[in-house]
């Protein structure tokens, strides 16, 4: 079985469109090794990819690292191989017919339209062209459309090629609304049958650079970490949480952390707590006497997160949060400038391995970045079931967010919770929290 992808944006790059191939081949690599185990030989020649490896013992793990693989525009698994000699045939194009018809009319029974085919001959040789072939193929398809497709196509077949083909087809079946077409190519082989789908566009992951995500495991912050990814960035999670290491990794944290993964293959997990986030009765009350302590959390959360992306990476990076404008009272123009006052003019002096940390650390070294600012809440859970993570992200689960939800207040005075940090000793706790980071995997 075959495997192709092509790329989009990357081909607008010219003089470093080589440099953005090196790094889609290795994370497509690294990807299969990590998520399904499958070690893969990724190459790309004039634009067009070739994964090779052995891929029928997981072929919808396969499925599900190709369509979320930042940097591919479109994939194809070949459906069905036929010799040259086919041609020779003047009935071709029912033995080519014959081998798609079942995910053909599988299409059609779901959406109620023909699927669409592309046809592309690079045997030039061959007296027929690659219109004929299209014309002859469409005639088929419209005429079998509506009679359907009777019996099992794999009732008498059951070798090991027809096995891997009916499971190809399941497979397909599961995820038949990202099935984009059937792309024939016929070259001075074969000719290659391969169902194509949609990939996730964008660049590939550490093209661009690296950055830190304030992961709260809601449906948010997981969306926003893929959109960052789009656009090149190698991820790390940053969660905050009143449960232990181990606690967590029997959580819905480690269940959408993983399912990330099939994102970004080099992305970690690092889990840190803030010492009032606690869910003692004690820590209640001092939350309860805080001016606006949301956001006084948010900006507490930014530092750290300004703090640790010193610590991990040597040139500048990005802290991404999961914020949407105005989808929430801690989310207005104010509370977000609050924050990013806090985040840019660090006042924090920590000693960091290969850096000095000193005043307004993250206005040199970093920018903080809201991916999701100009969407609405039911773009973000389109997004969220694209990538799988839904179903996680809406398990009940307590974390520092939810303690502080409901004490948020629409604006915030600078002022004010300047001198509230100063009562607070907030650069203490800001330290503290940072000594507690830890990495999870």
């Amino acid at each position: 079985m075959e495997v192709i992808f092509h790329y989009s944006e990357i081909a607008l790059k010219k003089g470093n469109r080589s440099f953005y191939e090196q790094i889609l081949r290795q994370n497509i690599a690294n990807s299969l090794k990590q998520n399904c185990d499958i070690l893969a030989k990724v190459s790309i020649k004039q634009s067009t990819g070739f994964i090779n490896g052995e891929f029928n013992q997981d072929i919808n793990c396969l499925f599900q690292v190709l369509l979320l693989t930042p940097g591919i525009a479109w994939f194809g698994i070949e459906y069905a191989n036929l010799p040259l000699s086919t041609f020779k045939d003047k009935k071709y194009a029912q033995v080519m017919y014959q081998e798609i018809a079942l995910l053909l009319h599988l299409y059609f029974k779901k959406f109620s339209k023909h699927l669409h085919i592309n046809v592309v001959r690079k045997n030039k040789i061959l007296k027929v062209t690659s219109q004929d072939i299209w014309i002859n193929l469409r005639q088929l398809q419209r005429k079998s459309a509506n009679v359907g497709v009777g019996g099992n196509v794999f009732e008498n077949n059951i070798d090991k090629e027809g096995q891997i083909k009916k499971k190809l087809l399941d497979i397909i079946g599961e995820h038949i609304d990202r099935l984009h077409s059937l792309q024939i190519i016929i070259d001075n082989k074969a000719v290659h049958i391969y169902a194509r789908f949609n990939g996730v566009f964008g660049l590939p992951v550490g093209a661009t650079g690296k950055g830190v995500v304030l992961f709260s495991g809601g449906i948010d912050s997981p969306v926003a970490a893929f959109v960052a990814a789009k656009r090149g960035i190698s991820f790390d999670l940053l969660h905050f949480s009143p449960y232990s290491a181990d606690e967590i990794k029997q959580t819905k944290i480690y269940e959408i952390y993983k399912k990330l993964k099939l994102i970004n293959p080099y992305a970690r997990l690092f889990v840190a707590s803030v010492p009032f986030s606690k869910q003692a009765k004690t820590n209640q009350e001092i939350i309860a006497k805080l001016y606006n302590p949301m956001v006084v959390f948010k900006r507490i959360i930014a530092q750290v997160a300004c703090l640790l992306g010193t610590k991990l990476y040597k040139n500048g990076f990005i802290v991404v949060s999961g914020d949407s404008l105005g989808q929430v009272s801690s989310q207005t123009i104010s509370n977000l400038i609050a924050v990013n006052k806090a985040f840019y003019y660090t006042n924090i002096k920590q000693n960091i391995k290969n850096d000095q940390s000193d005043q307004e650390l993250c206005l040199d070294r970093a920018v903080f970045v809201r991916p999701l600012s100009g969407m609405n809440k039911d773009e973000i859970i389109d997004i969220a079931k694209q990538i799988n993570t839904y179903d996680s992200s809406i398990k009940e689960y307590v974390d520092c967010c939810s303690i502080l939800a409901k004490t948020s207040k629409t604006s915030t005075n600078l002022g004010k919770i300047q001198m509230q940090d100063k009562y607070l000793n907030i650069e203490k706790i800001i330290k503290q929290a940072f000594d507690t980071v830890q990495k999870i995997e």
